[in-house]
C-alpha cells in the first residue's frame, strides 16, 4: 500500500516538474515595442485633430485601409509597420487622444524617452507629454510575443486636491440625479389619482359611523314607541337587532334577550 502511494506521489510530481518545464517565460522583443511606440506617438503628434474626429465619422472600411497603410522606416533603415493592430484597438487609441485634446489641451510637446515595462504577457511604453493645459503620461500597451499595439491611456497630471475635487463632484451628480429620479417618480404616482377609475373609494372610520348612528337612532325610537309590558319589549327589541343586524351586515343569530330590568330616573 505505502508503495502504491509513493508511486502515485513520485508520478504527480513528476508531471509538475515537466509541466513547469515546459512553460516558456515570454520575452518582449522591446526595441520593436519601442520602435511601434515612437511611430503611434509620431503619427498622433503630426495628426490634426478635426482629421482624427473625420476618422471617427467615416466608415468601418476606409478606417481598415488607413490602418493597412501604417508602415514606415525608423531612422535605422528597420521597416516598421502598425498595420497588425485591430481596427476597435486603433479606434480606440484615436478617441483617447482626441478626449485629452478636450480634457488637457492641445499637444505641445513630448519626450524623447520611452519607459519600456513588461508584466507577462503585457509590455508598456510610457512617455511624458506635455498638453496646453497640463502635463500627463502616455502609456501604450503591447502584447509581449507579438509586439502588437493593443491600447493607449493618457493619465493627466492631477493634484490630490484636484483628484478630490473630481471625485466630490461625481459623486453629488450621482446623488442628485438619483434624487432628480424619484421626485420624478412621486410627481408621476401622484398623478395617478386624477385618472378617471384609478381612485377608488374605500369604506373608512367615518362611513362606518354614518351606518351605525342611523340604526342605533332607530333601534331607540322603536323601543320608545313599543308596548310596556316585558314580553312586547322583548319582541320589540330582538326585532330592533335583527333589523340592526340587517343593515349593518352582521349575522343577528347569536343574540338573545334573556333579561328586561326597569329603571326608574330620579
Amino acid at each position: 500500500m505505502k508503495k502504491r502511494v509513493l508511486l502515485v506521489i513520485g508520478l504527480m510530481l513528476s508531471l509538475f516538474l515537466i509541466t513547469g518545464c515546459g512553460k516558456k517565460e515570454i520575452k518582449a522583443d522591446t526595441k520593436a515595442i519601442e520602435s511601434k511606440a515612437r511611430m503611434m506617438m509620431a503619427l498622433l503628434e503630426s495628426a490634426d485633430i478635426n482629421g482624427l474626429k473625420d476618422f471617427q465619422e467615416s466608415s468601418d472600411f476606409l478606417k481598415q485601409s488607413q490602418v493597412a497603410q501604417l508602415t514606415s522606416m525608423d531612422a535605422n533603415g528597420n521597416y516598421i509597420s502598425l498595420n497588425d493592430t485591430k481596427l476597435e484597438d486603433f479606434e480606440g487609441i484615436v478617441d483617447a487622444w482626441v478626449a485629452a485634446d478636450k480634457e488637457l489641451g492641445a499637444f505641445v510637446s513630448a519626450d524623447n524617452d520611452f519607459e519600456i515595462e513588461q508584466k507577462g504577457s503585457d509590455t508598456t511604453a510610457t512617455v511624458k507629454v506635455k498638453f496646453k493645459d497640463r502635463d500627463a503620461d502616455v502609456i501604450l500597451a503591447f502584447d509581449s510575443e507579438t509586439a502588437r499595439l493593443e491600447n493607449m491611456t493618457v493619465n493627466g497630471d492631477y493634484s490630490r486636491g484636484e483628484v478630490l475635487k473630481k471625485a466630490g463632484l461625481n459623486t453629488l451628480l450621482g446623488m442628485g440625479t438619483v434624487f432628480i429620479v424619484l421626485i420624478i417618480i412621486a410627481l408621476v404616482i401622484s398623478l395617478f389619482n386624477f385618472l378617471p377609475g384609478v381612485k377608488e373609494s374605500k369604506p373608512g372610520k367615518k362611513e362606518e359611523k354614518e351606518v351605525v348612528k342611523p340604526a342605533l337612532e332607530k333601534t331607540v325610537e322603536t323601543v320608545k314607541a313599543a308596548a310596556s309590558n316585558d314580553a312586547e319589549i322583548q319582541a320589540v327589541i330582538a326585532a330592533a337587532i335583527a333589523a340592526y343586524a340587517e343593515e349593518t351586515g352582521q349575522d343577528s343569530s347569536g343574540y338573545f334577550v334573556r333579561k328586561i330590568v326597569r329603571r326608574r330616573r330620579s
